[in-house]
């Protein structure tokens, strides 16, 4: 999982350039979707297994349209009646349909998917499931004759410049038992892609899932109590993934017999793009580093309401302009919040009664400086008082793993946690004789205002963890803090080495990411080495994996080393536990200038203790110092 505790304000999203080099390096694990559209994504698949049994279910069940000869069943998946054996022989045995939730990508590339009811050889040999050479002819020459001949008589330009395709590794797909290959085009007029996917009749079959009613509904009907509209729009599917192209979708109607236009917050479908509002240029935006504030915004992505599963925009004035923190005098919080309103103010009562000036100027003055006051980033964590945090968000990852979003009290606040140290969290636990405490440490950081991130594994004997998976949105839990004697300050030492085991990643992490924050060629001066082994039990328990790996592409001075228990076949990777020729191998030696981190569960810190004393690195204490060799968590 990629990103999660990112905003999509801070996400880079995929250049053309980049993608090519990602498809002709066939690095495809390196592709990632907007943080946002990644939470909604999982909740999608957490709601569809339980649904349709499989993501290929629902495919060919409410994307396709298929029947299969028989059921999907497992890895095998559904079978259908196919008219031709050569794939892509017969239009008959495939579809061309636009990606419901394509990755993270700049503007004007739109992602298709070609979904075939034939099978595709592989090669098991490479461990990855890649396409066999012959295979990958047979869907370049289909690419050639369908995509790009197509685009040579639309604008021209190199094959590569509009054109790309790949297929996703067996063991990265989230949809197997249907194959399919992605397609990148860039620049392609509405008409074109409509031509290759159907148009409207793909999506009016959208449209019905996002309305919750039937194709024939849509086709021949208006649904009872639903006043259907057109409106131009960003193309969303029933829970509000992103298509990177514009389309005509049908919009939103009614709900219980009442207009929804006449409630106090006006829900519309309107042409805004969150990511780069229509009235601000794209220097801009990167200049703030950050989102942008404007009187627009996107307010939320609703998909519990009682009313038709489209998206909600909300317009607001002036409301929404204190979640990141100001930067400079002309930081967006206080012309949208400041200069604006005030200028507005005296020049409508100049306008009305000149005299009045001076009064309207003391209200002004009173509201900036209130607004002013209001817009400062707060530090609301206290260390000898527990304080309530609602629930805002949760991100499931796996069936015991979540990313837990909890409120600050307002947007603009942080918790005014240093890096390295961590937090209590306290539980009264049906059948406790008193109140349960445990730590821990956030994904999150005083960069993400607002909020606080923290990544849970829920263990069946766990009080706290089982705790904080049962909480409904809304509901509080007890935090207080800081704690701990580590407090990372940038060139602290040369080089780190750490050891993590599960969510022993999360301290790790955090000092990680404050490092790479300090580089140079950040705007810091921090030049720290980090090298991390970090122990599992499989494959699928690694933590945050993709952010790990994405942070080594990016910074070489940082790498991980993953220690697999029961390892999959072809892994490259260390087998077994976490051994002294590991730690002398990918570690730093025993010097005055470096640290060893340590944190995981009970046992494995303390074998990790006894192993680097056998290597001579500082004998650790009972409870770690911050000047200690050794330090564990």
């Amino acid at each position: 999982l990629t990103n999660l505790s990112l905003s999509d304000f801070s996400f880079k999203p995929h250049t053309w350039s980049n993608l090519h080099h990602i498809i002709t390096t066939n690095s495809l694990e390196s592709l990632r979707r907007w943080p946002s559209d990644l939470k909604r994504y999982l909740q999608w698949t957490t709601e569809t297994l339980e649904t349709y049994g499989t993501i290929a279910n629902y495919i060919y069940k409410e994307r396709l349209g298929w029947t299969p000869l028989i059921s999907a069943d497992g890895d095998g998946g559904p079978v259908f009646e196919i008219e031709d054996p050569v794939p892509f022989a017969d239009d008959r045995d495939f579809r061309i349909l636009r990606n419901d939730w394509p990755y993270g990508m700049e503007e004007g590339i739109t992602h298709l998917i070609i979904w075939l009811k034939n099978r595709f050889p592989v090669d098991a040999e490479d461990g990855k499931g890649d396409l066999r050479p012959e295979t990958r002819k047979l869907v370049e020459a289909f690419v050639e004759r369908r995509f790009v001949r197509v685009l040579e008589k639309d604008g021209g330009g190199r094959k590569e410049e509009r054109v790309m395709w790949f297929r996703n590794w067996t063991g990265l797909q989230s949809v197997r038992g249907i194959d399919h290959v992605h397609v990148l085009v860039r620049d392609v007029a509405e008409d074109v892609i409509d031509g290759w996917t159907g148009g409207k009749e793909d999506k009016l079959r959208k449209i019905a899932g996002v309305m919750d009613v039937g194709m024939d509904t849509i086709v021949h009907g208006r649904p009872k109590e639903k006043r259907i509209i057109g409106h131009e729009s960003k193309a969303f599917n029933r829970t509000g993934g992103r298509s990177n192209t514009k389309s005509r979708l049908l919009g939103w109607g009614t709900a219980n017999g009442k207009d929804l236009n006449k409630k106090r917050l006006s829900f519309k479908l309107v042409l805004i793009d969150k990511h780069k509002l229509s009235f601000l240029t794209e220097s801009l935006r990167q200049k703030s580093n950050s989102f942008l504030h404007s009187p627009w915004r996107i307010e939320t992505f609703d998909t519990s309401l009682p009313i038709p599963r489209a998206f909600v925009i909300v317009l607001e004035a002036m409301a929404t302009a204190h979640t990141i923190k100001p930067t400079s005098a002309l930081a967006p919080q206080y012309i949208t919040g400041i200069y604006i309103p005030s200028a507005l103010l005296l020049f409508g009562v100049g306008l009305a009664k000149k005299e009045w000036l001076p009064f309207a100027a003391i209200i002004a003055i009173l509201l900036g400086g209130y607004r002013f006051y209001s817009s400062q980033a707060r530090k609301v964590l206290k260390p000898d008082v527990y304080q309530e945090f609602p629930l805002k968000e949760k991100t499931v990852l796996s069936h015991n793993v979540a990313i837990y979003r909890f409120s600050l009290p307002r947007p603009n606040d942080i918790l005014g946690l240093p890096i390295g140290q961590h937090m209590s969290v306290a539980a009264n636990i049906d059948g406790q004789p008193k109140e349960v405490v445990r730590s821990y440490t956030p994904i999150s950081s005083d960069e993400n205002p607002g909020y606080v991130d923290l990544l849970i594994k829920a263990y069946p004997t766990g009080n706290i963890s089982k705790h904080v998976s049962n909480l409904e949105i809304g509901q509080t839990l007890k935090i207080k803090g800081p704690k701990g004697a580590m407090v990372y300050t940038p060139g602290m030492v040369r080089h780190f080495g750490m050891i993590a085991g599960g969510t022993g990643i999360t301290p790790m992490l955090q000092i990680i990411r404050a490092i790479i924050r300090g580089r140079p060629r950040n705007g810091g001066s921090d030049n720290t080495e980090v090298d991390l082994i970090f122990a599992n039990v499989s494959l699928e328990d690694i933590l945050l994996k993709d952010d790990l790996d994405q942070l080594a592409r990016e910074d070489d001075r940082f790498r991980v080393h993953y220690v697999l228990n029961n390892p999959p076949e072809k892994w490259d990777g260390g087998v077994g536990f976490c051994t002294p020729d590991m730690i002398k191998e990918k570690l730093p030696k025993p010097a005055s200038d470096m640290k060893i981190l340590i944190c995981g569960p009970p046992p494995m810190v303390s074998a990790m203790k006894k192993t680097t004393e056998s290597l001579g690195y500082e004998k650790p204490r009972p409870v770690s110092k911050l000047q200690d060799q050794v330090f564990c968590f």
